[in-house]
This record gives C-alpha cells, sequence and structure tokens, in this order.
C-alpha cells in the first residue's frame, strides 16, 4: 500500500522524478496553499552533509531569487527538510521551488537530431532567447557560468526558459573564479579559456559558453572534442575552432563570423554585451551587414595570441586541470601519461620563428588594417540611413505604433503577456528602446493582456472572517456582505458571487451571502400539534404549547405569538392548541437541557420547581412534550390556571 506524500514545509506535496543531476534531484511537486504545480530540487542525499555542496545549493536559490525574467526559470521559494536517520543524528536537506515548465532540454533535442544540428533558424532563435536570459542576469549583476545545452528548455510554444544557476556568481566577487580545491566546476566542451585557466569570470564568459552553444546547434557538435576534460581544456585555451561551415554547408560567412567572435580566446575581442551578441546573430540570420570581421581577419588576429604549448599547459594546470603529456618507452612507442602539473616544467623547444613567418604576420596586419577601414567606411555610410527605436514601454498600443511610424519604422507583430499593467500598456518591445536600426525595419510589441486570471476558492461553511483571510490570499477582497435567514450559524457563509471555482482578475471583489441568526416563522394556525411542532424544529425554534377549550378539533393550533415574520434561531413560539370544547386550559414548554431554576405553582395554591422535563396529555388523548405547568385539578374546570393564555 502506498503511504502518504512527502510534504516539504507543510505546503510543498513531492510527486514523481523529473530529472537527476550531479548533485540534486528534481521532482514534480504541488503547492498545496495556491494549488498550483511546481517543480522541486532537492540536494542529494549523500551530498546534504556537504558544506560544500550545501553552500553551492543555497547559492543557486540567492543567484536566481531576485532574477524576474520570463526566459529565466522563477525561483518561488527555499527551505530545508529536517530528516532523522536511524542511529538519531538529524540531516537537513535543502530545497529550492521553482516554477513548473513544459517543454524539453536543447540537450535532449541535439540527442533526437543524432548530430545532425537542429537547422540555422531554430539554432538561431535558441540562441537569441538564451541571450535574451543571460542579458537580464547580467544587468543584476549575476554570471552563470555553466551555459549549456542541458541548461536550456524549449517550452512547446517554443519559449525559451534558462535554468540551473548552481554555480552562478555576481559579477562583483573577486572570489569568482572557476577552481576551487583544485578542481573545475563545469563542464569542460563549454569552458571559456579565462575559466579552463582558473581566471575571475564576468559577464563576457557567458557569451564564449553561448557560442560554444550555437555552435553544436547549428553543426550538431561542440567546437572542441577530446579524449578528456584536460584534452578539451587545451583546446579552449590554445586552439582556433573551425568555422562552423566546415561541418554544416548551411551555415553562411556572416553566421561562421559571429560565431567566431562568440569564441575570441580574449576577452575584449568578443561581443561587450549579450544584447549585442544577440543583434548581430539576428542580423546574420536575416542576411544583414555583421559586425563581426570576416573569418580570415578573426583568425588571423587571434594566432597572434594563442599561446605557446608550455604556455597552454600551465593555464590549464593553473586552472586545476591534469594536463595529458607524452614519453616514449622503451621500444619508441609513444604512451599518454596523465599527471598532475606543478610549477616544475620539463623543458620543452620553441618552434623557430623566422623571416617567412615575419612576413605571413605583416602581410595579415596589412589585410587586417585595409578590411578594418573598408569595414569603418561601410558602417559610417550605414549609420546615415539608421534610426534609433524609441521608448515604448509603458504607453498604449496606439500611442507605440503612432511612435515608431514618426520614427520611420514599423509594427513586426504584437504578443500578449499577463502582466499587472493595465490591459493593452507595453511591457516590452523588440529591439529595446534605444537601439539603432535600419529605417522601415520592424519592431516586436509584447502588449500587458492584465493580470493572470485566479480562481474564486469555496468560502462555503466559513465564517466571514475565515472567508475574507481566503479571499485575500486568492489576491481577492472582500465585497458587500448580505445577511440572509437560514437555521445555519450567525454568521456563516453561505454562498458566493461570483461562485467558487470562477476564473477572475486578481483584485476582483467577491461578495459573500452569510447566515444572519434568524430564520422566517410561517403561520402554524390551523395546523395539527404534531406538524406545527415539526415544522418549527425543523427552523431552529423551540414551541411552547398553551391548551384552551375551543370549538376547533382538539389538537389544531388556533394562535400564534409571535405571528408570522424573521425571528431568532432557538427562540420560543407560543402556540394555543384547541383541546376540544371541554379542555381544560394548560400550558406546556418546550424541553430544556438545564434545569430552569424557577419555580411554578401549582393548582393547590403550592410552588413546585420545574427542573426536567416531563409529558402531560392533551384533552384529545395525545401527550405533548414539556413541563405541564398547571396539571388537571379537581376544582372547576371553569378556574384557568396560572398560565393560561
Amino acid at each position: 500500500m502506498t503511504g502518504a506524500p512527502r510534504v516539504l514545509g507543510d505546503r510543498y506535496e513531492v510527486s514523481e522524478l523529473l530529472g537527476r543531476g550531479g548533485m540534486a534531484e528534481v521532482h514534480a511537486g504541488r503547492d498545496q496553499r495556491l494549488g498550483r504545480r511546481v517543480a522541486i530540487k532537492l540536494l542529494r542525499s549523500d551530498m546534504a552533509r556537504d558544506p560544500v555542496f550545501q553552500a553551492r545549493f543555497r547559492r543557486e536559490a540567492q543567484s536566481t531569487a531576485g532574477l524576474n525574467h520570463p526566459a529565466i526559470v522563477a525561483v518561488y521559494d527555499t527551505g530545508e527538510d529536517v530528516w532523522t536517520e536511524s542511529g538519531g543524528a538529524q540531516v537537513r536537506t535543502p530545497y529550492i521551488v521553482m516554477e513548473y515548465v513544459e517543454g524539453r532540454t536543447v540537450r535532449e533535442l541535439l540527442d533526437e537530431a543524432g548530430g545532425a544540428g537542429l537547422g540555422t533558424q531554430r539554432a538561431v532563435e535558441i540562441t537569441a532567447g538564451v541571450l535574451t536570459a543571460l542579458q537580464a542576469a547580467h544587468d543584476a549583476g549575476i554570471v552563470h557560468r555553466d551555459v549549456k545545452p542541458a541548461n536550456v528548455m524549449v517550452t512547446p510554444t517554443g519559449g525559451i526558459k534558462v535554468m540551473d544557476f548552481g554555480i552562478a556568481r555576481a559579477v562583483a566577487d573577486s572570489s569568482a573564479t572557476m577552481t576551487q580545491t583544485s578542481a573545475v566546476i563545469g563542464t569542460a566542451q563549454y569552458l571559456s579559456p579565462e575559466q579552463a585557466r582558473g581566471e575571475v569570470v564576468d559577464a563576457r564568459t557567458d557569451l564564449y559558453s553561448t557560442g560554444c552553444l550555437v555552435y553544436e546547434l547549428l553543426t550538431g557538435r561542440p567546437p572542441f572534442i577530446g579524449d578528456s576534460p584536460v584534452a578539451v581544456a587545451y583546446q579552449h585555451v590554445g586552439e582556433l575552432p573551425a568555422p562552423p561551415s566546415q561541418y554544416n554547408r548551411a551555415v553562411d560567412d556572416e553566421l561562421d563570423r559571429v560565431v567566431l567572435k562568440a569564441l575570441s580566446k580574449l576577452r575584449d575581442d568578443r561581443y561587450s554585451d549579450a544584447l549585442e551578441f544577440r543583434d548581430d546573430l539576428l542580423a546574420a540570420e536575416a542576411g544583414h551587414p555583421v559586425m563581426a570581421p570576416t573569418v580570415a581577419v578573426a583568425h588571423a588576429a587571434a594566432t597572434q595570441h594563442l599561446p605557446t604549448t608550455t604556455e597552454a599547459t600551465r593555464a590549464v594546470a593553473a586552472g586545476g586541470f591534469v594536463s595529458r603529456r607524452t614519453r616514449t618507452d622503451p621500444t619508441g612507442q609513444a604512451a599518454a601519461v596523465d599527471a598532475p602539473v606543478t610549477g616544475q616544467f620539463a623543458a620543452q623547444p620553441e618552434p623557430r620563428r623566422g623571416s617567412r613567418a615575419f612576413m605571413s604576420v605583416l602581410v595579415a596586419v596589412l589585410l587586417v588594417v585595409l578590411l578594418l577601414v573598408g569595414w569603418l567606411t561601410y558602417r559610417a555610410y550605414q549609420e546615415s540611413s539608421m534610426v534609433t527605436v524609441p521608448t515604448l514601454v509603458g504607453s498604449s498600443q496606439q500611442t507605440a505604433e503612432a511612435a515608431l511610424r514618426g520614427q520611420g519604422l514599423s509594427v513586426s507583430g504584437t504578443t500578449p503577456r499577463a502582466d499587472s499593467s493595465a490591459a493593452g500598456t507595453v511591457i516590452d518591445s523588440d529591439p529595446k528602446a534605444g537601439t539603432r536600426v535600419e529605417a522601415k525595419s520592424g519592431v516586436a510589441l509584447v502588449v500587458s493582456s492584465g493580470p493572470a486570471a485566479v480562481q474564486v476558492p469555496d468560502v462555503t461553511g466559513r465564517t466571514e472572517s475565515q472567508a475574507k483571510q481566503d479571499l485575500e490570499a486568492r489576491g481577492l477582497i472582500e465585497g458587500t456582505v448580505s445577511p440572509q435567514d437560514s437555521s445555519l450559524p450567525q454568521g456563516t457563509v453561505m454562498k458566493s458571487d461570483p461562485a467558487a471555482d470562477a476564473e477572475v482578475q486578481p483584485g476582483t471583489a467577491v461578495n459573500l451571502v452569510i447566515a444572519s441568526g434568524k430564520v422566517g416563522l410561517t403561520d402554524q394556525t390551523g395546523k395539527t400539534q404534531e406538524a406545527a411542532q415539526a415544522a418549527l424544529t425543523a427552523l431552529g425554534l423551540s414551541p411552547s404549547y398553551t391548551v384552551e377549550p375551543s370549538d376547533a378539533p382538539a389538537g389544531q393550533i388556533i394562535r400564534q405569538s409571535p405571528p408570522s415574520g424573521s425571528v431568532a434561531v432557538g427562540s420560543i413560539v407560543q402556540l394555543v392548541v384547541s383541546g376540544g370544547p371541554t379542555a381544560t386550559a394548560t400550558t406546556t414548554e418546550a424541553p430544556t437541557s438545564q434545569p430552569t431554576g424557577q419555580p411554578s405553582e401549582g393548582a393547590g395554591g403550592g410552588q413546585t420547581p420545574s427542573q426536567s422535563p416531563s409529558s402531560s396529555q392533551s384533552p384529545s388523548g395525545t401527550p405533548t412534550q414539556g413541563t405541564t405547568l398547571a396539571p388537571e385539578d379537581p376544582a372547576p374546570t371553569d378556574s384557568p390556571t396560572r398560565g393560561s393564555r
């Protein structure tokens, strides 16, 4: 028999396993308080005792908690699950509650493609989404440091979500290197040269890793492949990547140039930020001129900065890697030897640079200068026909469209998105405000569709104060409160308007109907005593009977007090019952669970306390429940007893 589901923090219900990584497991879950599906990331139990992994896990939550962007997986909450081992020791397992994203990782898409890549258009779309997310992270001062296909998700609608900021660091953190106790953190195939060297990283480090990502999306393989992570790290530091077009003929020269610029060994040779990288990438896909230099120029410039074999080996060793060196065994065969690289190095011969090499470099430099002059001339000519995208965010859609037309631009499309802004307000644009674009270009607008709808909770049966709390928890407010007659306890909610489960906008007022504590008393005259008693009991009222002689049939109600109308629940209703023409007038009251403590006066003039219910016979012979205040007496029937009406 399956046990109860695991619940974290008395709120998050853990269900099926979605994936498992190097230090954590991700489960599907449900937020019981808000009723929404979430993803829960739990540090693996075998690592829960390691303070290093605990610190890294908490840093992931801290890094992304302040990031609020549609292309970054949101973090909703964090906490610790405390459990006791069999030996009695307590273990604290931190967890992160994240946005649940439907879709597949880019790693899964690449594996499904079988090494053929995803095509230029889709590769550019995915990379552009990643760069948008990275720009938001960099603006917030966060460097991801582990951009790779497994950390990028594609939703069923084509949206991009960047996740796993587990080794992210603040840009200002001077200790944000990629090594820790001589162990490299990250994935070798997407590691930047500065990461491999163990240097301090910055936003341009993520751009290099993104260059590796788009390279694999275009070609189906990363830019560098080796027998071990050390061999791959060495290539990142000391070798130039082949242009993507060498593996995919569909890649044109502009895309080659953009990718190779992103993969520059020196950070200053890469794009200055993710937005600049994204703009050049989209321009290349659209067939427009790009700012990246030609492949020949890029390789010529990069060759001047490539380290020697010894320098590259030392750089990799400084990053905490193990260097793969070769030796010759006694038989003359070369054998690979893996050994940690320390401060001692064997002398290695450096290639001699003769006059031929010098002339080659000189020609390359002259070619670079000529191409640079031509490129600057072209950019100056192109700049004269460029316009600036105006500020559109915060204005209405109609105002934004008019502003674009005034700049000679057009609207290339509009995308609705739920937002706290008023419906119809522009909340984003692509390109952004201030971007220089060609005249007559199109600008895509993201327009607010208003806040996302919420469900009205079921508050029937709750008290008014409880119902108000339930509504506020959903972002709703209490509207008018209308009392209505009911046998329910006073203040109990009977219904709401809008009704439970209705979809409404946040801030909507929900009107409540509550029990007034009163019921509608109907006229019981003409009914039998039994029928009247059943009707009053169903309303929560207590009947009290007085028997009087009457020409009406015995047992029939001939009067009542109070008359029909609204009365408080639990009220006593005085009913006068016909006892027939010869009946003796008596009074009975409804039974009470406690003694009244008040004496009643008997027929003989004495006083007897009325402390417990008893039965009396009506003149018709039907017993009536209650306390007989004036039992039959041998006195003449024309002398009414005390309590007769």
